[in-house]
């Protein structure tokens, strides 16, 4: 029996989203697919752990390399590779950044990504705010909910940001109190 899920999650919640998916894992539901926003899960009485990895330019190679550790390929969302494998118990471990170095270089990732994005919507905003905003024969009502809606995305990107900011910096601390 399959079972669909809409929810969303932002880049910067990956880990809430692999949490997610693993208390869902728990309940013996498997991830048959994602896409964005909406994971269909069939019913198994099969231990599952799941893992989200922010793919490399070099997709292919690192998924490849990935699964000669009997772990399986199920989707890829926004770059968000969604790998399973099966485990005896629910406790075992499946890693598929084990370090502090691999989860630094990841999140350094999302964020040249994130950094990129919001620096080519940038100039989209001002080319196309700036003639709204300065048209005459669009209503004031209008022009305020266009100038919201790019604020909200602005201020969207801003916090997804600061937050990879912030994971990035708790990791160098960790990796700093253990050297």
């Amino acid at each position: 029996m399959e079972k669909v899920v809409k929810k969303f999650f932002i880049q910067t919640s990956a880990d809430k989203e692999e949490k997610w998916l693993n208390d869902m894992a728990r309940k013996g539901y498997l991830l048959k697919s994602a896409t964005l926003g909406k994971y269909t899960f069939v019913q198994t009485d099969k231990k599952y752990k799941i893992r989200l990895a922010y793919l490399p330019k070099d997709k292919k190679d690192f998924i490849h390399f990935i699964e000669e550790g009997d772990v399986q390929y199920i989707a890829e969302v926004g770059n968000w590779g969604y790998f399973i494998k099966e485990v005896n118990s629910f406790d075992d471990n499946f890693e598929i950044y084990s370090d502090i170095d691999s989860k630094i270089e990841q999140k350094n990732r999302v964020l040249k990504f994130l950094g990129i994005m919001f620096l080519c919507m940038l100039p989209l905003f001002f080319a196309t705010a700036s003639p709204i905003i300065l048209n005459d024969t669009i209503s004031d009502t209008l022009k305020i909910v266009i100038f919201i809606i790019y604020a909200i995305l602005i201020l969207l990107y801003v916090f997804m940001i600061l937050k990879l900011f912030n994971q990035i910096k708790k990791l160098k601390q960790e990796r700093d109190i253990q050297e």
